[in-house]
């Protein structure tokens, strides 16, 4: 666990985010009083921001397209 003052996680932002990406909480004060935690997702049942979605059926983009040609 980290600490880090509020102005410091502004102009330093990318580096904890990344940092809480890898596992690391990060505790964020202002004017010396705890503001925050920045926590990693529980991993349980959490699915990679990169992975697609997909559901059984009608793709989401045609039935957006069909949606439009309707109206």
């Amino acid at each position: 666990m980290s600490d880090v003052n509020f102005t410091e996680l502004r102009s330093r932002a990318s580096e904890y985010i990344d940092r809480t990406e890898k596992g690391e909480t990060i505790r964020i004060f202002r004017r010396g009083k705890l503001v925050a935690l920045l926590v990693p997702p529980s991993g349980a049942g959490r699915r990679s921001f990169s992975e697609p979605l997909s559901r059984p059926g009608v793709s989401l983009s045609a039935a957006v397209l069909a949606e439009r040609l309707e109206s």
